[in-house]
């Protein structure tokens, strides 16, 4: 917990402003898509904050309330809407409580096998999506509706955003699932491919190949492409600053190949990766002057900070053996 990068943000801003009071509210939550993050923008905007900081994309499947998750309200974007309008009232709670109690005096007692282990694998319902087809296509149009809400009311808010691509793990995790469908290759030969143009030094083909293997991987636990192409469309359209996050892990790869050294698995950063994602947010904020000019006598490098951090060997290998456990499934 101490070193998420919304903490390692909050210190690396108080000490560039020390006469000025740094709070960075983290309200990310585990598994939410964008339905939950519309649902949180009036009460987060009503916090009155001066800038929302935007780093979303990986869930839009899986996620609560996601197209192919087995937490779902339909697959009817105002009926999700709806459904949480309606949780503001306690009869609808009551009757969806009961609803549930019913359920599960039906139930037949028997566990489901396919729920065990993390939580990735009990909330993911449908675990091969193909690339453009009708599913795949309507989560992207509902993440881009969603995404226009959340601007819209920021906006009008006059609350500025930074809005930052995803990046994920493209060269050291095979995919999940490979699915044929129509024209398209199977993502594990597009990987597999991947692998055999990095080791003759074709870096440039070999992360187009390991990109399009990300993209057709019918798990959809990391965003495609589509989703980052999404996010920057919406950040021109409604002047948000916008972070070109997946450049930046990209820069700082071997190769421009991202892969374990700034992931623990598919989406979730290491300590470097944390240290990064920090950074990148951070030389955005004081590049704009949200909160005042840039001093250059406060200013220290990311480097410095993750030399000074309060963690030791001995915590990185007691996340590596959780890692690790997780990993097994």
């Amino acid at each position: 917990r101490n070193l998420s990068f919304p903490v390692i943000l909050q210190q690396r801003l108080q000490d560039m402003y020390p006469a000025r009071t740094i709070e960075v509210v983290n309200v990310a939550m585990t598994a939410v898509g964008s339905f939950t993050l519309v649902d949180f923008m009036d009460d987060i905007l009503g916090e009155e904050p001066d800038a929302l900081l935007f780093y979303a994309g990986h869930n839009e499947f899986y996620g609560a309330l996601g197209l192919a998750s087995r937490e779902k309200i339909g697959r009817n974007r105002f009926l999700v809407l709806l459904h949480l309008r309606l949780m503001d009232f306690r009869f609808y709670q009551w009757m969806r409580d009961a609803i549930a109690a019913l359920s599960d005096l039906n139930h037949t007692g028997k566990p489901d096998p396919g729920i065990r282990g993390t939580l990735m694998s009990a909330i993911a319902n449908d675990k091969a999506i193909p690339y453009e087809g009708k599913l795949y296509q309507k989560a992207i149009h509902y993440f881009r509706k969603n995404l226009t809400v959340i601007l819209t009311k920021a906006r009008k808010k006059n609350v500025p955003v930074f809005l930052s691509d995803v990046v994920s793990n493209i060269r050291d995790l095979e995919p999940f699932s490979s699915v044929d469908w129509g024209d398209w290759p199977r993502a594990d030969s597009l990987f597999f491919a991947a692998k055999d143009l990095e080791k003759g030094g074709h870096f440039a083909l070999a992360l187009e190949k390991y990109r399009m293997a990300r993209d057709l991987d019918g798990t959809r636990f990391r965003a495609s492409g589509h989703i980052n192409q999404v996010i920057a469309e919406e950040a021109l359209r409604f002047g948000a600053i916008r972070i070109p996050m997946e450049q930046i892990f990209e820069d700082h790869s071997d190769n421009r190949l991202v892969g374990n050294a700034y992931f623990t698995e598919h989406v979730h950063p290491t300590i470097d990766g944390q240290f990064l994602m920090a950074d990148a947010f951070y030389q955005s904020i004081i590049q704009s002057k949200l909160i005042g000019n840039f001093n250059p006598v406060l200013f220290q490098t990311s480097a410095y900070y993750q030399r000074n951090w309060g963690y030791t060997a001995f915590d990185s290998l007691l996340a590596l053996h959780k890692v690790d456990a997780l990993m097994h499934y």
